[in-house]
């Protein structure tokens, strides 16, 4: 019997492999951090202390396949924050990316398929 896997609640699961990024929160100095994980509609981003939900944020995404860093602007929808006795490594937001143009999208899509490996079943 084949086991099958439970579908991710986005529908698409997110690519794992992070992602350095560049993020300013209003008022703030810009700073790095790294994705745990990535998709066209958003991204967690680890960070010792996140910012409440709803604030917005501006982003440089970093990937191997772009010459320039993906400027991106999203808002935080949850946190992590240790107050449910997460580990401080596992602390961040999660962003949801607002309104990406299609070179964004492309960009995007270029390295997602760069990480991506087929599976060839002949």
């Amino acid at each position: 019997m084949v086991e099958s896997k439970k579908s991710h609640f986005r529908g698409k699961p997110r690519p794992a492999e992070a992602v350095e990024i560049l993020y300013q929160l209003p008022g703030e100095e810009e700073r790095k951090a790294f994705t745990k994980n990535i998709g066209v509609g958003g991204a967690f981003v680890l960070m010792l202390s996140p910012p409440k939900t709803g604030t917005l944020v501006e982003l440089q995404v970093i990937v191997p396949t772009s010459k320039a860093p993906i400027p991106i602007k999203g808002e935080v929808r949850w946190i992590v924050d240790g107050k449910r006795g997460e580990p401080a490594d596992q602390h961040g937001m999660g962003v949801k990316f607002q309104a990406l143009n299609v070179d964004q999208l492309l960009v995007l899509n270029e390295y997602f398929a760069s990480i991506t490996q087929t599976v060839d079943h002949d």
